[in-house]
């Protein structure tokens, strides 16, 4: 299973401008490798199904985490002047965890070590991005924690634990060519 995005010198679409920064954000989080954090896009219950997929999927089975999910559908309003649109996004910045953690656990293992280093780099990259207009005092966004978030047994086939970062109403706005 491959999950993969096209893009071109002349990206203009959200999902793919998007995609460039966790590339940015890959590129310093894992130098070595350059794999992850992974990226996926679409419905809540398509990214969840998706990462049901990939459990079933020996090649893909512990390629799934830390990752960064744009949840969709989002309202994009434009065109404004010289921006083509602009719009108030949904990203969630997920790793897997374990259901016997205690809160404390949680931030010593999934937040101070893996969610919060990701989270920072994604903000950075994202004020960087060329096509993206961004205020770079602070980026528009509603932070939240989110402990033990995965269920156990959704469907027949289950879904992981995991502790996330999600970052609500993160505004943003792009140029046009």
């Amino acid at each position: 299973m491959t999950v993969e995005y096209v893009v071109n010198s002349e990206v203009q679409n959200i999902v793919d401008l998007i995609g460039l920064v966790i590339d940015d954000v890959r590129a310093e989080y894992d130098p070595e490798n350059n794999e992850k954090p992974y990226y996926l896009h679409g419905h809540p219950l398509e990214i969840v199904n998706t990462l049901i997929e990939k459990t079933q999927d020996a090649q893909y089975k512990f390629k799934k985490y830390p990752l960064i999910a744009l949840f969709e559908d989002f309202e994009a309003e434009g065109p404004l002047g010289l921006f083509r649109s602009k719009a108030k996004l949904n990203i969630v910045i997920m790793t897997d965890s374990s259901s016997s953690y205690k809160a404390t656990q949680r931030y010593e293992k999934s937040f101070n070590t893996i969610l919060t280093p990701i989270y920072d780099l994604f903000l950075k990259h994202l004020k960087r991005r060329r096509g993206l207009h961004i205020d770079h005092k602070s980026i528009p966004h509603k932070p939240i924690n989110h402990l033990y978030w995965g269920k156990k047994d959704v469907g027949n086939d289950g879904i992981d634990f995991i502790d996330a970062i999600e970052l609500k109403e993160l505004s943003i706005k792009v140029y046009r060519n």
